[in-house]
Parts: C-alpha cells; sequence; structure tokens
C-alpha cells in the first residue's frame, strides 16, 4: 500500500500550525482564542470546515470530548508532526522526480543546493 500523501491548502497550514505551535489538543473556543493572536485567512466560523477538511485528510483527529454548559464538545490534536508533513512532501517530490527520470544523484544535488 503506498504511504498517505496530501497538501495542505493555506488556510489548513495556518490551522495546522496553530495545533502545531499549541502542542496539545484544542476545543473550537480554544481555536478561535489562539487564532485572535494571528493573521489568519479564514473566519472564525469556518473552523469546522477546516477541521472536518484535516481530519478526512487523516491530518486532525479527536483527542477527546468535554462537557461544557450541558454540551458535549470535541477536542483535536494533529496526528502528524510539522516535520513529518515536510518530510512527507520531499519523498512525494523525489518519487515525482524518479518518475519523470530525474536521478538520485540529480535529488541529491538539488537538495545540497537548498540547503547552502
Amino acid at each position: 500500500m503506498p504511504e498517505q500523501y496530501f497538501t495542505f491548502s493555506k488556510k489548513e497550514q495556518e490551522l495546522m500550525e496553530l495545533f502545531w505551535d499549541a502542542g496539545t489538543p484544542l476545543a473550537r473556543g480554544e481555536i478561535l482564542e489562539r487564532a485572535a493572536n494571528r493573521k489568519t485567512s479564514w473566519k472564525p466560523n469556518s473552523v469546522h470546515i477546516l477541521v472536518n477538511s484535516l481530519m478526512e485528510k487523516g491530518a486532525l483527529e479527536v483527542a477527546g470530548y468535554y462537557l461544557s454548559s450541558r454540551k458535549l464538545g470535541r477536542t483535536f490534536q494533529p496526528t502528524l508532526t510539522l516535520q513529518d508533513y515536510r518530510l512527507m512532501q520531499v519523498k512525494h517530490a523525489a518519487l515525482l522526480a524518479k518518475e519523470a527520470g530525474v536521478t538520485a544523484k540529480d535529488i541529491k544535488a538539488a537538495v545540497d543546493e537548498g540547503l547552502k
């Protein structure tokens, strides 16, 4: 079975960075509180849409439940680290390059050049 691969939209990336920076599961209210201190391209009412999209991709999962004013809420956490996500992107790019006939030597040279 091939490794899982996905990319994030700009809005999804911003939300994932919020989770990665938090380092702890977040509820909707906590997401909105943390987002208020950042420049984001999404509106507060679209949080549930972004969370659902990230859950469908497998990037977020339900971490737990809490009771607030007789309503049950969920907390969410990332299923991968920022480093894991970046590595996924590099592996996918390397696979595409290999399919296009680019050699491992060329890929290494390009990576080395990018690290300068």
